[in-house]
Parts: C-alpha cells; structure tokens; sequence
C-alpha cells in the first residue's frame, strides 16, 4: 500500500494533546482551538488558528495574573521599572 500524502488539520493534534492534559478547550469551529490553562497566580489563554489556505498555524497567548495583595507593591515597582527601561530604549 503506497503512503499518500493526507492533510492533517495541525488543531485536531492540538486537541488531542489538550485533552490528554486534561485542560479545558473548546473550537469555534474546525480550524479554531482555544485552551485555558488555569496555575497559581495566572490564568493562560491560548489560542490556535489553521489557515490551510497558506499553510500556516497561528498561535498567541494571552494570561491574566493575579498578585496576592502581599505582593502588589513588589509588582507595581517592577513595573515602574520595566517603564524605566523601555524609555531608556
């Protein structure tokens, strides 16, 4: 039996490791993924699109943090910093 060439849509194997993950996901439709990814301090959004036109998976990442109120102060000053530095750019 010869091997052919099948197009595989790159957000089924997405899925497929999402899911052995056990994270939560849902498609909007067949070339879409988006996942969430809940940890300690942060919530990751991730999302997937396949554009089989060009050939081309997108991928971004968006995450909502959450300081403990402990660590505000710590993380408006890195800010601060981060501010600096980007100025100074």
């Amino acid at each position: 039996m010869e091997n052919e060439n099948i197009l595989l849509n790159p957000i089924d194997i997405i899925e497929d490791v999402i899911h052995q993950k056990k994270w939560n996901f849902s498609r909007a439709a067949d070339h879409e993924l988006v996942a969430e990814i809940a940890s300690h301090w942060c919530v990751y959004r991730l999302y997937f699109t396949w554009s089989e036109n060009i050939n081309a998976l997108s991928f971004s990442i968006t995450f909502d943090i959450k300081f403990p109120e402990t660590k505000l102060n710590n993380a408006y000053e890195l800010l601060g910093l981060m501010k600096l530095i980007n100025l100074k750019n």
